[in-house]
C-alpha cells in the first residue's frame, strides 16, 4: 500500500468496509493489517495507542463526526446530486460497523 497518513488511512480503511459483502471479515481482515503496520521513516511497529488512534479515526468516519473532502470523490460520483448521499449508511448498518470497531479495538495487539 502507498505511504499515506493516518486520516487518509482512516478514509481507506472506512471505504473497505461501506464496499464489503462480508463487512465482519473485511473488518477482521483490516484489524490484522493495523497489527502489522510500520513506521516507514523508521521500520517501527506502530504503537498499540497509534493503532487505537487510526481505528478511533475509522470510527469517527463511521459515526459521521468527519466527512471525507469532496475532492476525494470527484470522478467516483458522476450524476450524483448529492455527493453525501453515496456515503451514507442507514442506522443498522451504522451500529453493526461500530460493533466491528469495538472488536477491532479489542484486536489490536
Amino acid at each position: 500500500m502507498a505511504e499515506m497518513n493516518n486520516k487518509q488511512r482512516a478514509l481507506h480503511y472506512y471505504e473497505r468496509l461501506l464496499r464489503a459483502k462480508n463487512k465482519n471479515v473485511e473488518s477482521k481482515i483490516i484489524a490484522e493489517e493495523i497489527n502489522q503496520l510500520y513506521w516507514t521513516r523508521n521500520n517501527n511497529p506502530l504503537t498499540k495507542e497509534e493503532k487505537i488512534t487510526l481505528i478511533k479515526d475509522i470510527e469517527n468516519l463511521i459515526k459521521g463526526g468527519s466527512k471525507p473532502a469532496r475532492d476525494h470523490y470527484i470522478g467516483k460520483s458522476r450524476g450524483l446530486e448529492n455527493l453525501d448521499e453515496r456515503f451514507s449508511v442507514n442506522a443498522s448498518d451504522n451500529s453493526d460497523l461500530i460493533d466491528l470497531i469495538a472488536a477491532m479495538k479489542g484486536s489490536v495487539k
